[in-house]
């Protein structure tokens, strides 16, 4: 147990929101259903990203916070680039194909030694099925 890290996780309209705290004024807040985004971050009460409320990011999930471009943190010029000698097509071509995506949480705590943390994934297979 940690005296100076703890973890939440709560439901609003069914969506999983995990807050990592560091003390009540440092807190990351992190929505794994809406591809993991973190769509809260506030250092010594201040706001890092814009606040915006849970309705207007329900609304368009992918528009707001700080989210996760993988595999790649930019469009695709033409949706198109060559890797090896080999030529690929990204649809549609924009930051990243992950940023939309259900995560999963594997697990999460909070120690002195580790802070407060998160363990998520994806499953790649069921993403894109063959």
């Amino acid at each position: 147990m940690s005296q100076n890290y703890s973890i939440r996780s709560e439901k609003r309209d069914g969506i999983e929101i995990v807050t990592l705290y560091e003390t009540k004024d440092t807190y990351a807040k992190i929505m794994p259903a809406w591809g993991n985004n973190c769509i809260g971050f506030h250092v010594q009460g201040e706001p890092i990203i814009e606040p915006v409320s849970f309705e207007t990011i329900r609304q368009r999930p992918t528009s707001y916070g700080i989210p996760i471009l993988f595999p790649f943190p930019n469009r695709i010029r033409d949706g198109k680039f060559c890797f090896r000698g080999k030529w690929y097509t990204v649809e549609p071509h924009r930051h990243g194909f992950v940023r939309d995506k259900r995560w999963n949480v594997d697990a999460m705590g909070a120690s002195d030694k580790e802070g407060a943390w998160m363990r998520s994934s994806l499953d790649f297979d069921k993403l894109n099925p063959a």
